[in-house]
């Protein structure tokens, strides 16, 4: 039976993003997004165009959480430092404990269709800007209330710390070892460290 037409779009992404990230684009079938969703070919043709389309609105739901997610750590700890090293650890752990090792699903969207689609490398690129601008703005705000020295550049140290996240992230697919991950992120941690005021107050961000 298909799914009833008052089904919650939401659930649905949810559902196809989780198919997409586990077996990927083109290993998708349309008769997956069948099983998958409860909604016949021309349904999903209907309300997503094709196949494409239905992988866009699978990274626009998961981009915007992932967004939400990054706002979200950077707000936890008025320490800069703190809030930084609870997302590394969060991310961490939601490696480690996803049994499929499925990695990131924007950096394996990225690299299996980036070169092959202008518009979902585009999309793709959109959602990695805005994470990387709540980590910015999060630096800055510390900048501005002393919490980090003057010479820190927020723009690069935001950058540095994405380049770190996206690496965790691959090697979070190939080989999901905490004691590994943890130890790149420590790394990537002393570069934060070493332009961290000490005295950081606790103010709200």
């Amino acid at each position: 039976m298909g799914r009833p037409i008052s089904y919650k779009p939401e659930q649905l992404l949810g559902d196809v993003t989780e198919l997409f990230w586990r077996k990927g684009y083109f290993a998708t079938s349309v008769a997956d997004l069948v099983k998958t969703t409860g909604l016949n070919p021309g349904s999903i043709y209907n309300a997503y165009g094709n196949k494409v389309g239905l992988l866009e609105a699978s990274l626009e739901f998961y981009g915007d959480r992932s967004i939400k997610r990054a706002r979200k750590s950077m707000g936890q700890s008025p320490n800069i430092e703190k809030a930084v090293s609870g997302f590394f650890q969060r991310l961490i752990d939601s490696m480690v404990e996803d049994p499929d090792a499925k990695g990131c699903f924007l950096v394996n969207t990225w690299l299996e269709l980036a070169s092959h689609n202008v518009s979902i490398k585009s999309r793709i690129q959109s959602i990695f800007d805005g994470i990387e601008r709540e980590f910015r703005e999060a630096l800055v705000r510390a900048q501005t209330r002393g919490g980090l020295k003057q010479e820190a550049n927020p723009q690069v140290l935001a950058k540095y710390l994405m380049m770190s996240i996206w690496g965790l992230r691959v090697m979070g697919r190939m080989n999901p070892e905490r004691a590994q991950l943890e130890a790149v992120a420590n790394q990537s941690m002393a570069a934060l460290r070493a332009v961290v005021v000490k005295h950081d107050f606790d103010l709200a961000l």
